[in-house]
């Protein structure tokens, strides 16, 4: 007779995954208000002015805009909005995480501290790819500027998306061993 040996299933943790999904809505809610907007583009105005590239920061009516004089002696004003706060990116990696590191074995607590921790590294890149996309407009011209913030933006920032999913991925998976 053959012999069959049982494969022992780990059940998925529904509760640990609705936890995540949970705490990265509110994340997103956070981010999508125009506290955050502000939050985001005074720091990134504060980058710029440390790089030596004049800007003035101005918050009208909830649109905080990014006034920067461009090398061409043009002046163009940046509006930093809810595309610019971080919360795309948020969510995304939310819907990418939950339901994969949040349904596997390992404790709630590291789930939720190395969301926290992605969202805070997502948001600090974020500001990062915001000040140097500023800083091409500034240096290069606004053709490139276009071409930097709408086409190449979105595959550089799904760089700390799958870098900080796979890294989780993999300590969780490590902390789970015996």
């Amino acid at each position: 007779m053959a012999e069959h040996t049982a494969t022992l299933r780990e059940k998925p943790h529904h509760g640990h995954a609705l936890a995540q999904i949970a705490l990265g809505a509110t994340i997103s809610v956070l981010l999508a208000s125009p506290i955050s907007w502000e939050a985001t583009a005074t720091i990134v105005s504060n980058f710029l002015s440390l790089g030596s590239i004049f800007n003035y920061y101005t918050n009208g009516i909830n649109t905080p805009t990014l006034y920067v004089k461009l090398m061409d002696g043009s002046i163009v004003g940046f509006l930093v909005l809810i595309e610019c706060s971080g919360i795309i990116g948020v969510i995304i990696f939310t819907l990418l995480i939950a339901p994969t590191m949040g349904l596997l074995g390992g404790s709630l607590e590291f789930k939720i501290a190395w969301l926290l921790l992605s969202v805070t590294i997502g948001l600090l890149w974020n500001v990062n790819r915001l000040a140097l996309v500023v800083a091409t407009a500034y240096y290069f011209g606004m053709r490139v500027f276009t071409f930097v913030h709408y086409i190449l933006a979105p595959f550089i920032d799904f760089l700390w998306m799958v870098a900080m999913w796979s890294f989780g991925m993999s300590f969780l998976k490590r902390r789970g061993k015996p």
